[in-house]
């Protein structure tokens, strides 16, 4: 074979080798391109995942924040209608025990006036002023006069505290604190003394004293430990630290 035919042979070679090398090279890129491009649908389908996963995680949150909202306010609700329930049972005995009493014989037949009775009708024109007419102003007149008027009446803590829940209610906190702390230092055995220490409590985180709230919650916690007013101590408590 001459040389111009052996050089012939070694270029047609070196072309043929050539192709196939780049054919190769072109696989290997088509081959990377389909492995990134899968990488990518990958990250992308867990991306979408993720945030499913968020939007999911989200609303669940905002659920259970709606729920603990409503249980809060059917617990508030709870309180003020077992505060109710109290007022009219005490208003229940009061009559009982005036029907039982003996009366007294009057000339004339004028009919006895009964210290109770008045006591009773005064308490409960107080009460009235709220539940019925919705009328603050006068019910902190009429409450105020009654502890004026019956200071040795058993009605004289629930007074007072319907005091404090006027006054808070009107935003005169200091008032309403006042009223408040009667209930807690001069009728250690009264039902709202509990309530009326959170409620102390309360006022002072209101107004900013939060030292002041965390001594009146501890305290609910350590005379009260069972009690709601002792649930709703211990939760702001935890939202104090």
């Amino acid at each position: 074979m001459s040389n111009i035919a052996t050089t012939k042979v070694v270029i047609l070679l070196t072309i043929f080798f050539s192709i196939n090398s780049f054919s190769a090279s072109v696989n290997d890129v088509v081959s990377n391109g389909s492995l990134a491009q899968q990488k990518v649908q990958e990250l992308t389908r867990l991306l979408e995942n993720r945030s499913k996963l968020l939007v999911n995680l989200q609303n669940e949150v905002d659920q259970l924040s709606q729920t603990v909202n409503t249980l809060t306010g059917k617990n508030d609700l709870l309180n003020y209608k077992l505060s109710q329930i109290e007022t009219r049972q005490r208003t229940i005995l009061l009559t009982i025990s005036n029907l039982q009493a003996p009366k007294t014989k009057q000339k004339n037949n004028v009919a006895p006036i009964n210290g109770n009775q008045t006591e009773q009708s005064a308490y409960q024109a107080a009460v009235d002023f709220i539940l019925k007419s919705k009328d603050y102003d006068k019910a902190i007149s009429a409450f105020t006069a009654f502890v004026a008027n019956y200071p040795k009446s058993t009605l004289v803590a629930n007074s007072y505290y319907w005091l404090g829940q006027l006054y808070y209610k009107k935003q005169q906190f200091k008032n309403a604190q006042q009223s408040f702390a009667e209930v807690v230092n001069n009728f250690s055995k009264s039902a709202k003394r509990s309530d009326a220490i959170l409620k102390i409590g309360v006022i002072d985180e209101t107004l900013g004293d939060v030292p002041s709230a965390k001594k009146a919650y501890n305290k609910v916690l350590k005379e009260y430990p069972n009690s709601s007013p002792a649930e709703l101590a211990a939760k702001r408590l935890k939202e104090l630290r």
